[in-house]
């Protein structure tokens, strides 16, 4: 059964571009386009891997994360950060145990899906 991955973007050609490469690997893909709906849908959903931006209208990752992380979503789920910014910031204190990698936007096609590969198995 394919593996299923979650893209959280408010930028729709992000979304677009990483799910194309996803998919064609192989992967289910779901996508939310802000905080909330991916709360919402973790809720019904079980997935494998969150990609997660970090600035966000709204609920931003960060924010997203902390409540995967209390609800225990990420016990059994991986998160990678989607960012535009080289590493995590001051952001990242208590929640560095939940994120597996970051990918700076904009991404290579062919880092993302061997970087997802690597930590998917």
């Amino acid at each position: 059964m394919a593996k299923k991955i979650m893209i959280v973007d408010d930028e729709v050609n992000v979304i677009k571009a990483a799910q194309i490469v996803l998919e064609n690997s192989g992967y289910n893909v779901i996508i939310a386009t802000s905080g909330e709906e991916c709360l919402e849908k973790l809720k019904k959903e079980k997935v494998d891997l969150i990609l997660l931006d970090i600035r966000m209208t709204g609920i931003d990752g960060w924010q997203v994360l902390k409540k995967l992380k209390d609800s225990g979503v990420t016990k059994n789920t991986k998160v990678i950060m989607f960012t535009v910014k080289e590493g995590p910031g001051k952001e990242i204190f208590g929640l560095q145990d939940v994120v597996v990698d970051y990918i700076k936007k904009p991404f290579d096609n062919r880092d993302l899906i061997n970087r997802i590969k690597s930590i998917m198995g």
